[in-house]
């Protein structure tokens, strides 16, 4: 009975030991393909990443096969160790202890360099990335547009030849100030709703959520634009949008009662588009900073793989 029960248990052994063994060969192919592939990049810089697709397709994948990996190695050991058990011999103990190696440096690799990486390009993707977007859309572009606007009336008012012509300017620029005020309104609600995910970024939300107010205001705000004499006996302020409007009416006599010289308007349509355009703004250079960071963090995230920063930030 015992010589049956020895057999049996010798059998089964040998049977684990030949299981742990080939599992310890697939441990090495698990480890060494995401470590292969790494230590390739570094060699070679043949990889480069273009789009956000790429890099977040080698997260997960650079997760996944070091998740296999640890798995496999964990795997192997246990049946190398039951095995070792059973019967101690030379070639299990050696399984045993390379699949222990292979599992440690798994495990190392994925909590010393994929997981920290991993997780800064969720971050990176998951807050960072919409909110800079939303910065963009409900920043950068409404200002630039409106900024443009504001920047061709005041061509065509330098360059209008009399006050028909500055009327007509006036006429066509208006309709575009109008939509402006609206999308500025629309992207001012939208950034009260935008969470800022760290605080080296909040300075540039505090700009950009006073920056669109203010020009909002600039051109609907009836107390924006204080008037001087001889326009104040008129009213005594008037917003950016009604500037425009109330000018061009004053230069074609269209203002029952008021009578005033040709190009008597023009110079104050002139130095309050001068001050509106030209007006100094940090947003620029925290808008850049903004990019610079999410092109390091890119860069370094995914190294030795290259990046393609420049063109996944644009």
């Amino acid at each position: 009975m015992a010589t049956a029960v020895e057999t049996e248990t010798k059998a089964r052994g040998g049977t684990l030991a030949t299981v742990g063994v080939i599992t310890t060969i697939l441990a090495i192919i698990a480890a060494a393909i995401p470590l292969g592939y790494t230590l390739y990049a570094q060699a070679t810089g043949a990889v480069t990443l273009t789009t956000l697709g790429d890099v977040q397709n080698l997260a997960t994948n650079g997760t996944i096969a070091t998740i296999v990996a640890i798995a496999i190695g964990l795997i192997s050991l246990i049946i190398c160790i039951i095995a070792v058990v059973l019967a101690v011999r030379v070639m299990r103990i050696v399984a045993a202890a390379v699949s222990a190696l292979v599992l440690i440096a798994a495990v190392l690799f994925g909590v010393l360099y994929v997981q920290p990486r991993v997780n800064d390009l969720n971050t990176l993707s998951n807050s960072i990335q919409p909110f800079a977007q939303s910065i963009q859309d409900n920043c950068g572009t409404p200002l630039n547009t409106t900024n443009n606007d504001l920047l061709d009336a005041l061509i065509g008012t330098q360059s209008a030849a009399d006050d028909p012509s500055f009327a007509a300017v006036m006429g066509r620029q208006v309709p575009k100030l109008q939509a402006d005020a609206i999308n500025l309104n629309s992207a001012s609600a939208q950034l009260a709703k935008l969470k800022v995910p760290d605080p080296k970024y909040q300075q540039l939300y505090n700009d950009c959520v006073s920056s669109v107010k203010a020009e909002h205001d600039f051109l609907t705000n009836s107390a924006a634009i204080p008037l001087p004499a001889p326009f104040s006996s008129i009213v005594p302020s008037v917003s950016g949008i009604d500037l425009l409007q109330d000018s061009a009416a004053l230069a074609t006599g269209q203002v029952p009662g008021i009578k005033l010289p040709p190009g008597t308007v023009e110079p104050l349509v002139t130095q309050v588009l001068t001050q509106a355009v030209f007006a100094k703004s940090n947003l620029n250079a925290e808008g850049q900073a903004l990019r610079d960071d999410i092109r390091t963090r890119l860069t370094n995230d995914c190294a030795p793989f290259k990046v393609d920063a420049d063109d996944i930030v644009s």
